[in-house]
């Protein structure tokens, strides 16, 4: 598993107890158990794309592999939280 997937796997984990522990979801539109499922789904996806391989447009890029394009895009919306790498911007 990549550095990268194992982070997002934090973020979502700690967002799941936000959700489940904290009063719920910060959304009016959302249920605790749609964001849950969300999250659930999110997880399976880095789980799918956990190991080293070539999406896309991962084989494109000319850095060193931190994580295919699907996981970068995931991690997009965490990219302001203390771990966050510059590299793993899409």
């Amino acid at each position: 598993m990549t550095n990268l997937a194992a982070w997002l796997l934090t973020q979502f984990d700690e967002l799941e107890n936000h959700v489940m522990y904290s009063g719920g979801p910060d959304c009016e539109y959302w249920s605790k158990e749609e964001m849950v499922d969300d999250l659930q789904a999110k997880r399976q996806i880095v789980e799918d794309h956990a190991d080293q391989h070539t999406c896309v447009v991962a084989a494109a890029r000319e850095v060193p592999y931190v994580g295919c394009r699907t996981l970068r895009l995931l991690a997009r919306p965490f990219a302001g939280r203390p771990g966050y790498l510059d590299e793993w911007r899409p």
